[in-house]
């Protein structure tokens, strides 16, 4: 069943959510496919002023750090929405009005949402006075499909059921995002075509008390999506 974008609440949660403990063990190297429940796609770890970026697998009770090399996200026939109109033509970054995208949501309380994935990114162990002013950057570098578009986007939905884009690839790349240490939030993850998409981030944050830039190196996120 195809489902509406319009009405979804912006969620942002801090702290650990559905009860993922702060640790979590590393698995043993394996290709795997998750297609429901939760996992945070971007999760940011940071020992002797390094940075590093994992899959945290919460999806069968974990949670389970893994690489990202070995995780493919579903994107589901079950995951289309119809583009709406209104807010000043501010979903235009999807498309025109009744376009088909697919959308891993930001809320998961309609029942509808509940067999797909809620992706999340997550600073939670990353230590405080690290970095300069606690801040990361999550930065999009690119965006590669076998489909018919490599068009994507990440963005919020506020009370009114208007949206606030994060990243769109569409309009050109690369994109930022600050994003603060110990921090963990949820957004919608939007696609416009079928296909395997190659999305590469980077994370980026500077010394506290320096001018010294340390990156995570780009790490590439799968995602299969299919009616």
């Amino acid at each position: 069943m195809r489902r509406t974008i319009t009405g979804r609440l912006s969620i942002v949660v801090l702290g650990s959510v559905l009860g993922m403990a702060p640790l979590a063990t590393p698995a043993q190297a394996q290709p795997v496919t998750l297609t429901d429940g939760h996992a945070d796609a971007i999760d940011v770890d940071s020992a002797g002023g390094s940075l590093t970026v994992q899959v945290l697998d919460g999806t069968g009770g974990g949670p389970v750090e893994r690489d990202p090399a070995d995780v493919t996200f579903d994107v589901p026939g079950d995951a289309k929405v119809t583009v709406p109109g209104g807010c000043g033509g501010g979903w235009g970054f999807l498309g025109d009005p009744e376009d088909t995208v697919w959308v891993l949501p930001q809320d998961l309380t309609t029942a509808n949402n509940k067999d797909l994935l809620w992706l999340g990114w997550n600073t939670e162990e990353v230590a405080s006075d690290v970095f300069e002013d606690d801040e990361l950057t999550v930065e999009l570098v690119d965006v590669e499909s076998t489909g018919s578009s490599d068009d994507f986007s990440v963005y919020t939905v506020n009370f009114f059921g208007c949206p606030s884009v994060v990243f769109d690839s569409g309009n050109g790349l690369p994109d930022t995002k600050p994003f603060g240490q110990d921090n963990h939030a949820h957004f919608n993850w939007a696609f416009e075509a079928t296909g395997e998409y190659t999305v590469t981030v980077e994370v980026t944050g500077t010394l506290d008390g320096t001018t010294t830039e340390v990156r995570s190196g780009p790490v590439e996120l799968t995602f299969d999506v299919h009616n």
